[in-house]
């Protein structure tokens, strides 16, 4: 949403644009409070971000492992091979 509040804040003021199509000052403005209220969601998201890796580094051994067991369990579902056919639990049985 905000790159398409800044894309058509761009656009809808270019002098390419014929005038009656441009912007007026009331879209101008809600578009760009649009833009600055993701910009403080994405500032808070980032600072969260990064006070909960503060917060797994500061507990020291317990941290590292926790920071490595998620790093391996990611590892681990990325190699994981997707099955080719139903699992055969799940196959149905020839009528008998």
């Amino acid at each position: 949403m905000a790159f398409l509040a800044v894309t058509l804040l761009w656009i809808l003021n270019s002098d390419r644009v014929p005038d009656e199509w441009r912007n007026k000052a009331w879209s101008n403005i809600v578009l760009a409070l649009i833009t600055l209220a993701f910009a403080v969601l994405a500032v808070q998201q980032l600072r969260d971000a990064i006070s909960s890796v503060r917060l797994v580094g500061n507990l020291g051994a317990v941290g590292l492992l926790l920071r490595q067991s998620v790093l391996a369990a990611l590892i681990a579902n990325a190699l994981r091979p997707f099955p080719a056919t139903a699992p055969a639990s799940r196959r149905s049985s020839p009528a008998g």
